[in-house]
């Protein structure tokens, strides 16, 4: 089975609510739709310079696609990912950059976005003593019983300075 021409490639995970909503909407508004869950690609999710190859036997030429809308994540630092999941992932980064017209949030323009994270993981390994930290996308927090930092991991820079208590400057996002 081929998919039809003009498809808008949704990549991300199931659990995302934008993609969710941005998936009905487009159905309802009859785009032809294909969702790729990142954590399937190199596993159940393959493709080549030319296709991708989708479960239930389904190809999508690279040629057909439309656009892609990229909400793919890093993948978590330390976490058990297989070697071709691993490869998959750096050759998905080189597709989308180079292969597709139209890419929101293309990987070459989001790459220092989970960088916070990955440091911390790694200077864990020099034994520097770092806050528990979550990373999460899409949750309510409530009471989470001690004292939080928030640190955006957005296309949207954030700037980070100290102020003196007498200073009367403020910043503004």
């Amino acid at each position: 089975m081929i998919t039809a021409s003009g498809s808008i490639i949704l990549l991300g995970r199931s659990c995302d609510r934008v993609l969710q909503y941005l998936c009905a909407y487009l159905v309802d508004q009859k785009v032809g739709v294909v969702f790729i869950d990142q954590d399937q690609i190199g596993v159940g999710i393959k493709f080549d310079s030319s296709y991708w190859y989708l479960p239930g036997a389904v190809k999508l030429a690279h040629s057909d696609v439309a656009a892609v809308f990229n909400r793919s994540a890093s993948f978590i630092p330390g976490a058990d990912y297989s070697k071709e999941q691993r490869h998959a992932n750096c050759r998905l980064w080189g597709l989308l950059d180079y292969e597709y017209d139209v890419v929101l949030n293309r990987p070459a323009s989001m790459m220092s976005n989970g960088s916070k994270p990955y440091q911390s993981y790694l200077v864990r390994n020099f034994g520097l003593k770092l806050p528990r930290y979550s990373c999460f996308a899409n949750i309510e927090i409530d009471d989470v019983g001690e004292d939080v930092i928030f640190k955006s991991i957005s296309s949207t820079r954030s700037i980070v300075k100290q102020f003196a208590t007498n200073s009367k400057r403020h910043v503004t996002e």
